[in-house]
């Protein structure tokens, strides 16, 4: 399958139906993208099918960083089409790799794509790493030439992890120490250090964290939820109407206690439907039918109270649908 990107305006449409579907055609109460959140953020993990194609693509980029014996026929097809770049450096080179032929391939070009959307959602920047390569590198160049040492690839010298240390390049004795480089290249050394202190920025070498978390995942099994959870993770907003009820409430909680709130929805009980009227009330959308007669002119005005049941006491079950915001604190 050639893992070609969906254009935006095809993920609008899909979402369009997908919140007619929810709602049964009805007035939209809570926003697609707050039920798509994680559970502990407001959400109810309703899938994102824009977040689901991505991980989908990423799965190459992990299966470039951590080769298969299984992939070995499609990865050497397209390491052929990178040349002298290696497929797995790919993924930690600047955006100029578009200037490089490799591009030119769909399945090249889609992954890398996709992951430089990643890096946007995550609010991550692509930069150099320790992972990135020396040797190839279109933005490491002399000359207007991309530099390649053989002898000092052939030394184990081939990313910027094995020149730099504390956010600075180290010493050409060290080099000659460390990894057994003649003394005669010292010239090839100069040369390497202009060109690194010209164009690359080594005082924070460390990957983003969302980054770390992808390239660091320890096996294929279920890869493709395991990213998604990593992009759906990303954003750590609580998506509730938390402002509202601080307002009513006249309390300044900070961001753990309301992500506890959502946490004792799914702990109160195990009754999916009870679940979702916990959830509608957090979200202020819930009405009890004592609270559609409010909109009856004859009947008396109806007062929410918000009490706090003390720990270790439960609301009585026939007053399940009419919880306040204290019975979620007891939990």
């Amino acid at each position: 399958m050639i893992p070609t990107h969906p254009t935006p305006t095809w993920f609008k449409s899909l979402d369009s139906i997908i919140t007619k579907f929810y709602w049964k055609n009805k007035t939209t109460r809570i926003k697609l993208t707050t039920l798509q959140q994680p559970k502990l953020q407001g959400g109810l993990d309703a899938p994102h099918f824009h977040f689901y194609s991505l991980a989908n693509q990423l799965q190459y980029i992990y299966k470039w960083t951590h080769p298969n014996h299984l992939d070995h026929t499609w990865l050497d097809m397209e390491q052929t089409l990178c040349k002298d770049i290696q497929i797995s450096d790919i993924p930690f080179l600047s955006q100029s790799i578009k200037r490089h032929p490799c591009f030119n391939a769909v399945t090249i070009a889609s992954a890398l794509t996709a992951w430089w959307i990643f890096y946007k959602i995550t609010n991550s920047t692509l930069s150099p790493s320790n992972f990135t390569p020396i040797w190839n590198n279109p933005d490491i160049v002399s000359n207007k030439k991309p530099l390649n040492f053989r002898t000092w690839a052939a030394k184990g010298i081939t990313h910027l992890k094995n020149i730099c240390h504390n956010n600075t390049l180290v010493s050409f004795p060290h080099l000659v120490q460390e990894h057994g480089i003649g003394s005669n290249h010292f010239l090839e050394y100069l040369q390497l250090r202009s060109s690194v202190q010209s164009k690359i920025n080594i005082t924070n070498l460390f990957l983003p964290s969302a980054t770390s978390q992808l390239v660091n995942i320890l096996s294929f099994k279920r890869l493709l939820s395991k990213i998604y959870k990593i992009i759906s993770q990303s954003d750590k907003t609580i998506f509730l109407p938390s402002k509202k009820w601080e307002q009513d409430l006249s309390i300044t909680p900070d961001a753990n206690f309301w992500t506890q709130i959502c946490k004792n929805i799914y702990l109160m009980t195990k009754n999916a439907n009870l679940q979702l009227i916990q959830y509608k009330i957090l979200h202020r959308t819930h009405h009890t039918w004592d609270s559609h007669l409010k909109y009856v002119h004859t009947a008396p005005k109806i007062v929410l109270t918000i009490t706090f049941t003390p720990p270790g006491t439960a609301p009585p079950s026939n007053t399940f649908g009419k919880k306040s915001l204290g019975h979620y604190l007891t939990l």
